[in-house]
């Protein structure tokens, strides 16, 4: 009698046992999901807001080169000035790239080990 009643607990043990671990196995996989569309998300809208700054750029920097050429009597001149402006803005992108590190790691790892709500 008591062989029998250990022996249905520990089958009632093995059962809760498989159901955590399908559970688990569940939860997983959602935040996963969760991590991967966000990453997505966020990488569709920097992409879309980045592909409409960099239109907007283009044509400011050709209105920019050719207000200066025309102020300096040389269209050549007004480019090459906002050329080198944009030299100027590269290299000190290219001395801070390290510096830009940690803070792009913490706000993915909010993200990543945020809590569920």
């Amino acid at each position: 009698m008591a062989f029998d009643e250990l022996k249905e607990r520990a089958a009632e043990a093995e059962r809760d046992l498989k159901e955590y671990g399908q559970a688990s196995a569940e939860y997983y996989k959602l935040k996963a999901f969760k991590l991967a569309m966000r990453s997505f998300l966020y990488l569709a809208k920097g992409f879309v807001l980045g592909f409409i700054l960099l239109l907007t750029l283009i044509f400011l920097s050709v209105a920019g080169a050719y207000a200066i050429g025309e102020r300096m009597d040389s269209l050549s001149t007004g480019f090459l000035i906002v050329a080198g402006a944009y030299l100027v803005v590269f290299l000190l992108a290219y001395l801070l790239k390290d510096s830009m590190n940690a803070p792009i790691l913490r706000k993915f790892s909010e993200y990543f080990y945020e809590e569920d709500e």
